[in-house]
């Protein structure tokens, strides 16, 4: 029995059945008392809460009674606009009402945080998300092909030999407004900036003396690689509070399309396609 209890699809039919519970509440509520307004003391603590919120204090007896006519003009003014069908076919309305069943389904699904043991196998079954890229840190000296390709390759490794005899990369090369110097980047991030083939040349590089040229999409470079850090997965600790954070994101989600998946089996969808009705 508590092997059952413990099954996964049993909480999702729950939750399921909870979500309909509070929705057909909710409904009966507002059908047996649509022509009373009641306010009470849930009601009143919640004016209240507002108003602390927004002027960080208790509203005075005055504040309180001016709330209350506004809460129940408000009240009012919504009773008599469904009354009228001013709620029928409206897009707002019907965007409204979506987000407040989904805040419900939210809170309903709302996970306890898991533990460790249940994290590493959420982690290990969805490595990809978690495991980190290489970081490689490099300065860089830009020569703009221009019109003479061959003069500016020759220029650059004559360069390339005063980088290594100890020239300053500052005063060597062209003007360009990407950086010189870039420190702890990911191959993705170099790929954005200088495009695949440079990324790739780059990632074959050590730590090492000056090299070149490598091309880029702007054209050549002289470049030497300071550091680099291999990628891999994070230590434990280090992703222990995302991962917390993307299983209940994923559990989450999972329970409210169970829920949903019941919701919908409430109704007879008809799909009037091309003049020809699917029904599902």
């Amino acid at each position: 029995m508590n092997a059952i209890w413990r099954e996964p699809l049993l909480h999702f039919i729950i939750i399921g059945a909870l979500v309909f519970l509070a929705f057909e509440l909710s409904q009966g509520d507002s059908i047996v008392e649509e022509d009373h307004i009641r306010i009470d003391a849930g009601t009143m603590a919640q004016l209240q809460a507002q108003f602390n919120r927004t002027r960080l204090r208790q509203p005075t007896d005055d504040e309180l009674s001016k709330l209350i006519d506004n809460y129940i003009r408000d009240e009012v003014y919504y009773r008599e606009a469904r009354a009228m069908g001013l709620d029928q076919n409206d897009t707002v309305v019907r965007k409204r009402m979506y987000q407040k069943l989904d805040f419900l389904l939210e809170e309903l699904t709302e996970e306890k945080t898991p533990n460790d043991e249940v994290l590493a196998q959420f982690i290990d079954s969805n490595a990809s998300q978690f495991r980190e890229e290489p970081h490689i840190s490099f300065i860089q000296v830009f020569f703009n092909l221009g019109k003479n390709p061959e003069l500016t390759r020759n220029l650059a490794r004559k360069t390339l030999v005063r980088l290594n005899n100890g020239a300053t990369p500052e005063t060597e090369g062209d003007p360009t407004f990407e950086q010189q110097t870039y420190q702890g980047v990911t191959p993705s991030e170099i790929k954005r900036v200088f495009g695949t083939a440079f990324s790739q040349q780059l990632n074959t590089l050590e730590p090492s003396e000056w090299v070149g040229p490598v091309t880029s999409v702007y054209g050549i470079h002289i470049v030497k690689v300071i550091n680099k850090k291999e990628g891999g997965m994070p230590p434990f600790s280090d992703i222990r509070q995302r991962a917390i954070r993307e299983y209940k994101a994923d559990r989450r989600q999972d329970l409210r399309d169970i829920a949903y998946k019941k919701m919908r089996e409430r109704y007879t969808i008809t799909i009037d396609s091309a003049g020809k009705a699917i029904k599902s």
